[in-house]
């Protein structure tokens, strides 16, 4: 026994638990609401994920929601046993039916939710960005990626950068759709693909896409215009 507790002391000093594995980052356990509003509270502008989780749900243990806080360490990841009779008014607050249920908060503001687990939809809430390719081969392979989700991508020139504003709102697509797979390609780098999808007349223009076909293409600086068209287009597939 005090071998057992000796060995498992040097494994913690030398960063290692007791399997010799590494220490990685985990889900912080939420034991009281008031816990939980601390937390939220005291996060700033970090991004918060609130796993909602029962100890029988086999979908809470799936090797990719472990591993979250290692692969997302610029978010603060924590759960919330929704059994837990103490915790019941935070399932309330929240709405919570099933497990796993995620919730996303930024500044005290609830900014995206998921029920059940998608790796792909998880990953583009959490890391709020465009793909960015370098290289007409790395476009052929987030279309390969993307499978039948439906994919926007945005042509640009290193110019327009300079335009922050509209910049500014661009970026934050991926976070008003992350069920919509979006990628940026930088037309002086990937002259096959401009070629192959679309020859831009001004920056930025954009390509809708799904299952490798170019459904719809314009340039434009109105970013409320994009945003109807991929409202439209998610409708639509719905609906079929």
């Amino acid at each position: 026994m005090e071998l057992v507790v000796f060995l498992s002391l040097i494994s913690l000093c030398v960063g290692l638990n007791p399997a010799g594995n590494s220490l990685q980052p985990d889900w912080k356990n939420i034991n009281t609401i008031a816990e939980f509003d601390a937390d939220i509270q005291n996060a700033g502008d970090k991004l918060v994920v609130v796993q909602f989780f029962e100890h029988r749900c086999q979908e809470c243990n799936v090797p990719e929601i472990i591993r979250a806080p290692a692969e997302y360490p610029d978010a603060l990841m924590i759960k919330v046993n929704k059994q837990m009779n103490n915790l019941r008014n935070l399932v309330n607050r929240f709405k919570v039916v099933r497990a796993p249920t995620f919730v996303f908060i930024k500044k005290n503001e609830v900014v995206n939710f998921m029920e059940g687990f998608d790796v792909f939809k998880f990953d583009r809430i959490v890391q709020n960005s465009w793909i960015h390719v370098e290289t007409n081969d790395e476009f052929d392979d987030e279309l390969v990626y993307a499978g039948n989700k439906l994919v926007v991508v945005k042509f640009f020139v290193n110019e327009e950068s300079k335009n922050e504003a509209i910049s500014t709102q661009l970026e934050k697509l991926p976070h008003k759709f992350p069920d919509v797979y979006m990628i940026k390609v930088n037309v002086e780098n990937c002259p096959k693909v401009v070629e192959r999808l679309v020859q831009p007349t001004t920056s930025p223009t954009f390509t809708f896409m799904e299952n490798g076909d170019n459904i719809q293409f314009y340039s434009t600086c109105n970013v409320e215009r994009v945003e109807k068209t991929l409202n439209d287009l998610l409708l639509r597939s719905k609906q079929d």
